[in-house]
């Protein structure tokens, strides 16, 4: 960020500690936690307060692995070796923290840009773009193999009038096939594809960097579609984030039911204007009595 700022809670804690004002903070704050009954650190917390803390705590990882160009907002070319690299240099960050008995496990990132779209259709994005990219040639394999190599076949299934196969590599206008039974079935089906590679490459190279951290998963806004939960095996939490007034139990039974895993909440909260900022945020009360009813009711 750009120009100066000054941070008034640190500089009362230095008026009131001097120079150990931040050794002095983190043991208040410990010692605050455990009062209030917590058990673990936050998400996004200090690293130094984590060092100093020796309590339980997750870990967000960082810069998920992402390709020089994109399918569909931040969706990468999944089937590239660009992404696989990607990703084995995304896992070294957990070398470090292998080992530490505090760590409960990692985020391998927070609410996915492409996955707020709701129910969208990759491949037929990808069928837009142009050859420069390998899941695009991954879904041209895919359609020979279904297909047994009949072109004919696909024609006859997406009234189409393509010479080959190759003929994909093209930008091609996905809207005028979508609608028909066929090509919406193919491209849902290599959507789902794309979607598995993305949750696995990334949660394979973690698991080789550190096997004994619990993977956390994606903390997806929502669940726009029920494709987000393709690949999901290869975490150990099912993990969402939930603004709403109390958790949706039906969606959450229903995670748990497909997955198989445990769900996790990973963001809540209520403002209230009476204090502090004038904006409530995403779920408003009215002051600051009513936040601690609102988080009570959320929790219990």
């Amino acid at each position: 960020m750009n120009g100066r700022y000054f941070n008034y809670a640190v500089a009362n804690l230095i008026r009131s500690f001097g120079r150990t004002w931040y050794e002095d903070w983190a043991l208040i704050t410990r010692s605050r936690l455990l009062g209030w009954g917590f058990n673990t650190v936050g998400n996004w917390s200090d690293p130094a307060f984590i060092r100093a803390a020796a309590m339980p705590y997750v870990l967000p990882l960082e810069h998920f692995p992402m390709t020089q160009r994109s399918i569909f907002r931040d969706f990468p070319d999944v089937f590239s070796e660009e992404f696989r690299a990607g990703a084995e240099q995304f896992a070294e960050q957990l070398k470090a923290y292998a080992d530490d008995p505090y760590l409960i496990g990692y985020f391998l990132r927070n609410e996915p840009l492409w996955a707020f779209a709701g129910d969208v259709n990759l491949a037929a994005k990808l069928l837009e773009l142009d050859a420069a990219f390998e899941s695009k040639r991954e879904l041209i394999r895919f359609l020979s193999e279904r297909y047994e190599g009949e072109i004919s076949r696909l024609n006859e299934a997406w009234g189409t009038a393509l010479m080959s196969f190759d003929g994909l590599l093209q930008p091609f206008e996905a809207d005028s096939v979508i609608a028909l039974a066929g090509a919406a079935e193919d491209l849902d089906l290599f959507t789902e594809l794309m979607i598995e590679e993305y949750n696995a490459i990334p949660s394979m190279a973690c698991r080789q960097a550190d096997a004994n951290h619990l993977n956390l998963g994606m903390r997806y806004a929502w669940i726009s579609s029920p494709k987000l939960l393709k690949g999901s095996h290869h975490f150990d939490v099912f993990s969402i984030n939930c603004y709403k007034m109390k958790p949706d139990a039906d969606e959450i039974h229903e995670i748990a039911a497909l997955t198989g895993l445990p769900v996790m909440i990973g963001e809540f909260h209520f403002g209230a204007p009476d204090a502090g900022l004038l904006a409530t945020g995403l779920r408003g009360v009215t002051n600051q009595e009513e936040r601690g009813k609102a988080y009570s009711h959320y929790v219990e």
